[in-house]
């Protein structure tokens, strides 16, 4: 699969579509803060957004553009992470970019592009959750369940906005770096 040969076909999530998973992430995260952490709602204490580089970097950003409308104030970490090499190649997987904060006693969201096999998901989270934050759910703006092979825990509290099939890009998500920013997900189709 030569990049080269690679371009956006049918689109799965419409720009209409990814603004109303953008407000459902809000709104989870809301409840779950509600919940579990009623002092965020009130401004006392801010939500720690962990986003996931880069995929996510674009879901992210508007996450916390809409909690922001919301009165919620927000506190930004990044995480990069390898597991794919060139193309959509699995393996194991390593901390490129760790967050700054302790996050101890925090109320935090990994926001991630997209879960599919789920071990970079259950990796991030295993490392994350030893630092003890009073409260630490995950975001996902595509879901991929066909290809699991790691059974992701209750305990992870995951928020999806929508299942797919077959290899996507748009909206921060990328097919070898491509296609980053499309304003909507789409297949990616391989040509002759």
């Amino acid at each position: 699969m030569d990049a080269k040969r690679a371009r956006l076909g049918k689109v799965l999530v419409t720009k209409e579509k990814v603004a109303q998973i953008v407000c459902k992430t809000a709104d989870w995260i809301c409840a779950e803060c509600a919940a579990n952490a009623p002092d965020v709602l009130t401004g006392k204490e801010p939500v720690h957004l962990i986003i996931i580089l880069k995929g996510a970097v674009v879901y992210g950003m508007a996450v916390m553009k809409e909690l922001h409308q919301r009165g919620i104030q927000t506190r930004l970490e990044f995480y990069r992470t390898e597991s794919y090499g060139h193309g959509t190649s699995g393996g194991e997987v390593r901390t490129l970019l760790d967050v700054q904060d302790t996050l101890a006693g925090t109320v935090s969201f990994v926001i991630e592009d997209i879960i599919d096999r789920g071990e970079t998901l259950d990796y991030v989270m295993s490392i994350l959750s030893r630092r003890k934050p009073q409260y630490l759910g995950v975001c996902a703006l595509l879901n991929k369940p066909s290809r699991r092979c790691v059974a992701l825990p209750p305990s992870y509290h995951i928020f999806t906005g929508m299942d797919i099939e077959g290899f996507v890009g748009g909206f921060g998500l990328d097919f070898d770096e491509m296609f980053r920013d499309e304003e909507c997900v789409c297949l990616v189709e391989f040509v002759e």
